[in-house]
């Protein structure tokens, strides 16, 4: 008898997202880049702590901590509002449902027709959500 190869997670998940692959993709390459920009903050409070040290003991010389600052802001803004908008596109994927059956006490998946529950997950809702 021949052992069936099981799918991959990659293609479990394309399977569930159906007819919205593309914001999939999306999702995913919005939160790269909400990545990238989550490390800019970090790199304008370099240049403040570089410039302090630099001037150091005479302040009056910092002349960009402001300016610094005021990016390491608006980056730090920027990463929420990019991730924002992967999980928008991620959660509009397949119109997915989480659901728990207070019959059996299990957790579930819906989508579309198919319901999926999450094998062993009874009563702690969060660590299966945790676990899966």
């Amino acid at each position: 008898m021949k052992k069936q190869k099981q799918p991959s997670s990659l293609s479990r998940l394309m399977e569930y997202a159906g007819g919205y692959k593309i914001l999939t993709y999306l999702s995913w390459i919005l939160s790269f880049i909400s990545a990238l920009t989550a490390l800019l903050p970090l790199v304008y409070i370099f240049f403040i702590i570089r410039e302090v040290l630099e001037v150091a003991p005479d302040f009056s010389k910092a002349t960009s901590i402001v300016h610094n600052g005021v990016m390491a802001v608006v980056f730090s803004a920027a990463a929420l509002l990019i991730y924002f908008g992967a999980l928008m596109f991620s959660s509009n994927i397949t119109g997915t449902l989480l659901f728990f059956n207070s019959k059996d006490q299990k957790i579930g998946v819906k989508t579309g027709n198919n319901h999926f529950t999450i094998p062993n997950c009874r009563k702690s809702a969060l660590f299966c959500l945790a676990i899966t």
